[in-house]
Parts: C-alpha cells; structure tokens; sequence
C-alpha cells in the first residue's frame, strides 16, 4: 500500500495567511504605525461587538443558516436597556439587553424550526421590524448613556467580559454534544434527524444564543456611543457576515464551521479598515479599495477550498480502487 504523505490544510490556513499578508502590507506602508500599543487597542476597542456577535451567528451558521437581525437588534436592545437602565436601575442594564435579544432569537427560531421559513427570509423580515420598532420607540430623540453606564466602555472592564464569552460560548460550540449536534445538522441534517435528536430544539437554541449575545454587543455599541439613536447597529450585520466569510467560515455549514475562524475574520476586516484609515486618502477610495481587497481574499479562500475538496476526492476514489485491488482474488 503506499504511503500518503502529510499535506497542510490550506483551506484552515488561507484566513491567517491572508490576515498576515494584509498586516504585513499596512506594516510596510505605514511604517509600524498600525502595530503602536494605541492602535492596537483602538482596534481591539473597536471589534468586541464584532467578536460577541459573530460569536452568536457561529452557532446559527454551523447548522447551515443564516440571521442577518443583529444590527438591528442592537438599535433595539441598546435602547431598551438604555432606557431601563436610566429610568429605573443600573442593574437593568444586562439582564434588559439579553432579555430582548433572547426573545427576538426565540422568535426567530420557532418561524424557522417548527414553521420551516428559511432563515435568511425570516431574520429579513425580523430585521426590518425590530428597525421599525426603533424608529418608532425614539423617533428623533436619544437615550443618553449615564455615567455609571459609560463605565462599561472601559478597557479593563469589556475585555475580560469577551474574553469569558469566547471561553464558555466557544467550549459550548466545541466540546459539548450541543456543539456537535450543531455542526453534525449543518453536515447532513436528514442523517442526524434518524438519531433521535431534537432538531427544532436544537436550532431554536442556536438563534437564541445568536440573539442574546447581540444583546450584549448592544450594551458596548451604546456606551461606546455615548448613548441609542434610531440609527445605531445600522448595517453592522453585514460587516459581521463580511467577517464569517473572510474566515471561509461555510455557508452550508458543517465542520468547518470554527471560532479561530470567527476571530481571524473579525480581525482581517478591522486590520483592513484601520489600516486604510491610518493611510489617509478620501472615504470613496478607501471603500473601494476595502472591497477590491474583500473580494480578493474572498476569491482566494474559496480556491483553496475548491483544492482542499478536490484533493479528499481524490484519496477517496484512490481509497476505493486500492479496497477493490485487495478484494479481487
């Protein structure tokens, strides 16, 4: 029999590769600037509602679907517990947030669990409404972010919260048969469903998760903010799918759905973003290089996929004329 030689995953590799590439260019052409310990956090400050949210859509994405309702969540739970917190407690603050994006992720769940709606169409809709929602909740007023709540918006405080959210959400998605129920629908749904595994418990879990944790992002986006308007959250779903697909994170699903992508993806984009900024030049050309180089690296990551897959055909059909060879006398 021969021996296979070990071959490197591109397809894993291709997001890092592609982020190092795109911060080595900005290293050269900015002379360092963009690795100074002040924009680094800037950019880190900038990308913790990113992080928790595409943390969410992680677990909607792994089962093969979408929800694009995050932007629009987050105008509507920041408001809400902007508000709460304001007039009644402090203490209403996280528990508001994560209350509305729990729901509207429930909601989501049940129309595309039990009521076969695709996601994509039904988080549209969702989208839409909770935009609705708050246009007419604050119309052409502001919820000012208090001095208890602008604490929130500090370093030390944020960091450490998302770096416990990755820890505990991402061993849940991992290691845990929720995880692998997740991912093993996003595979072959119709196999797993012969199991006996609560498929629409399992998927109403996941948008639930996706929601509550775009309630929490809302609490950073308002306090980073200095408050809620009608417009806040505005596109920010978009940006996060961006950074899933900068990942090569698949959009049907399955195993390769992972968080180191997630975070690489989320980095790209806002060492990009930054990176572009930092080198000046008018705002229409810098959005049109930003999305020449998306589409590239988009470009890129997919060929490396299309490789990977056509490789694991290969050692399949190599696998099945070598068990024929050793099945005829």
């Amino acid at each position: 029999m021969k021996r296979k030689s070990a071959r490197i995953d591109t397809t894993a590799l291709m997001p890092i590769l592609i982020l190092l590439v795109i911060l080595i260019v900005f290293v050269v052409l900015t002379r360092g600037e963009n690795l100074t310990a002040q924009n680094l956090t800037n950019i880190i400050n900038q990308s913790i509602p990113y992080f928790i949210c595409g943390l969410g859509m992680l677990f909607v994405a792994a089962i093969g679907g979408t929800d694009i309702t995050c932007g629009s969540l987050i105008g509507l739970a920041g408001a809400l517990s902007g508000m709460a917190a304001t007039e009644v407690s402090i203490w209403l603050l996280f528990p508001v947030a994560i209350g509305v994006g729990l729901a509207v992720g429930v909601i989501n769940g049940v129309f595309v669990a039990k009521l076969k709606i695709p996601s994509f169409m039904m988080t549209l809709s969702m989208l839409i409404a909770l935009r609705a929602c708050v246009s007419w909740l604050l119309q052409a007023s502001n919820v000012m972010a208090t001095r208890e709540m602008l604490v929130f918006n500090r370093m030390y405080i944020k960091l450490p919260i998302l770096i416990v959210l990755i820890i505990v959400f991402g061993y849940i998605f991992r290691f845990t048969p929720f995880g692998t129920y997740l991912r093993a629908i996003g595979e072959n749904e119709q196999a797993i469903s012969y199991t006996g595994v609560n498929l629409d418990a399992v998927k109403i879990a996941a948008f639930a998760i996706s929601g509550a944790l775009a309630g929490v992002a809302s609490i950073f986006v308002m306090v980073r903010n200095g408050g809620a308007n009608n417009t806040m959250g505005s596109s920010m779903e978009m940006r996060v799918m961006l950074c899933l697909f900068l990942a090569s994170i698949p959009v049907q699903g399955g195993s390769g759905t992972r968080l180191y992508k997630m975070i690489v993806g989320v980095l790209t984009y806002f060492v990009l973003d930054n990176g572009l900024t930092l080198l000046g030049g008018s705002t229409i050309i810098n959005q049109l290089i930003r999305g020449i180089v998306m589409i590239l690296a988009l470009y890129v990551t997919r060929l490396a996929a299309d490789q990977r897959l056509k490789h694991d055909v290969k050692l399949a059909m190599e696998a099945e004329q070598e068990q024929q060879k050793a099945i005829q006398p």
